[in-house]
């Protein structure tokens, strides 16, 4: 058979989040910004409406300040993006996806962040 009845070439994906993140900030910082897109998503769910820094903060008992820094330390992980709210909605899909095939929720989060963005 020939490669155009197979249809079997791999597809091709970007990097996974984690990959974005730590080329950009390395592995520390790249892991904290995914604590940011964790916290910044809970409030939002919270909320039902992209969060302010500050309610991020409140929510999270951390400073101000900190929640800014957190913010920025995001930013430059994930350069296009200035909040988390495209991420969480591909992971939210991605975990949607396991648990309508009754995965395991938790671990299909963790797959969730090592899944591919798709291009913006």
């Amino acid at each position: 058979m020939s490669d155009e009845t197979t249809s079997e070439r791999p597809v091709e994906r970007g990097p996974t989040l984690l990959e974005i993140a730590y080329s950009n900030v390395g592995m520390i910082e790249g892991a904290r910004a995914m604590a940011w897109v964790v916290q910044w998503a809970w409030t939002s769910e919270r909320l039902g409406r992209d969060p302010k820094v500050e309610e991020v903060a409140e929510m999270w008992a951390v400073s101000v300040p900190k929640a800014y820094r957190d913010q920025a330390r995001f930013r430059k992980a994930f350069p296009p993006d200035q909040n988390p709210g495209r991420i969480w909605s591909f992971i939210k899909d991605q975990v949607e996806v396991k648990r309508r095939s009754k995965a395991n929720v938790g671990r299909a989060t963790a797959q969730a962040c090592s899944a591919r963005l798709p291009a913006t």
